[in-house]
């Protein structure tokens, strides 16, 4: 099993130079075109060139992944199973996440719907109390008022004789 790790730690390795050596010739063929031409013919140069390197990189690529499973199936590993499994674990999973999501979602909006509903009731409550209250205070305010300037026009009456 160890073995197994090391060659396919090595084999990424040349397969991430062999890479990284391929992207620099595209970023280098990319850097000569002169900026000036016209878009249309950089852009078939480009995926011509594109092209070109695809046709050298996935040979490679499929050698590459032969490999693997080649390595692993010495290993007593079989990608193939382990591939479906994956894939089936993560549909199952998407599925349950879904339904989650929906069970979220329509349970927050009751709640809010419920959470408005008592906002309303509540607003109301208050706006008609404190519509009373301010009825009922503004009444008295006023008879103090009118008893305050019944006191100084008293005073001045009395002090004017």
């Amino acid at each position: 099993m160890k073995r197994f790790f090391e060659n396919l730690q090595d084999d990424i390795i040349k397969l991430q130079t062999f890479l990284q050596q391929e992207g620099k010739g595209l970023l280098k063929k990319i850097n000569e075109i002169e900026l000036k031409e016209n878009l249309d013919n950089k852009k078939e140069e480009l995926q011509k060139y594109v092209k070109q390197k695809m046709k050298i990189i996935e040979p490679s690529f499929k050698n590459y992944t032969e490999q693997i499973y080649k390595k692993a199936k010495k290993a007593g590993i079989d990608l193939n199973k382990l591939e479906k499994r994956l894939k089936k674990t993560t549909v199952a999973a998407e599925k349950k996440l879904k339904k989650t999501a929906k069970a979220a979602s329509s349970s927050l909006k009751k709640t809010t719907k419920k959470a408005k509903k008592k906002l309303r009731k509540k607003t109301k409550i208050t706006k008609s109390k404190l519509a009373t209250t301010l009825k009922s205070n503004l009444g008295k305010k006023t008879k103090k008022v009118s008893k305050v300037k019944k006191k100084a026009q008293a005073k001045k009456t009395k002090s004017s004789k």
